[in-house]
């Protein structure tokens, strides 16, 4: 069955404050954490225009993203092979993939096997960029860790995103650039949550010093 991110109206939940703040002191180690003095809104947008001070409720609490810096088990590296070997062609009806298509790769959804790019023409699934077919991994089977490398800045949104609608943990070997807005981040290295680019730097220089030595 395909999953969206995006919401009904009739199927969004409204999150209390109480209950939004129980689930960021969760997040940030017991610590409480200021909400802006204005209604929790209903999710009715795409995540990628929720505030940032929205978390999508999962059966453990609130959705986080994971970020594991340097050599780690269990990691799915090339994920352009997994993705031709794993995707249905159900996925690409799905809004928020047809959104990271457009985004991402400059193409247009014509059919489930079919997406017309300005540089390549009419392409198979296959033909997507590496990028775009490891956030449709995420998106679609976030069970599993995957090389987050194989994604150009310009997926940073997506992936920020999709870790604001269920958890995903990613492996990356360099830093990416996630945007001057805030953001929550769990670094695994450090069990570390940090919320800018600026704290998470420092802490990712450090993590991938360790995993080159």
């Amino acid at each position: 069955m395909t999953r969206s991110i995006a919401r009904s109206e009739a199927q969004s939940p409204t999150l209390c404050p109480e209950r939004l703040q129980r689930g960021m002191r969760r997040l940030h180690g017991g610590r409480q954490t200021r909400i802006r003095n204005r209604p929790i809104p209903t999710v009715r947008n795409h995540p990628a225009r929720l505030p940032d001070i929205y978390f999508a409720p999962t059966k453990k609490g609130f959705a986080l993203l994971t970020i594991h810096y340097g050599d780690m088990d269990g990691v799915i590296y090339n994920t352009s092979i997994f993705f031709n070997n794993v995707y249905s062609a159900e996925w690409l009806e799905d809004p928020f993939a047809q959104k990271i298509i457009k985004a991402v790769d400059r193409g247009v959804v014509l059919g489930p096997n079919a997406i017309e790019t300005k540089v390549l023409g009419v392409i198979p699934p296959e033909k997507l960029s590496s990028g775009t077919k490891t956030l449709l991994l995420m998106h679609f089977m976030p069970e599993n860790i995957y090389n987050a490398s194989n994604c150009g800045d310009n997926c940073a949104r997506w992936i920020l995103a999709i870790g604001k609608a269920q958890d995903v943990t990613v492996n990356l070997y360099h830093l990416m650039n996630f945007g001057e807005r805030r953001f929550t981040i769990h670094v695994a290295n450090t069990d570390e949550v940090v919320h800018s680019m600026d704290e998470l730097v420092l802490v990712a220089a450090k993590c991938l010093r360790e995993s080159a030595k």
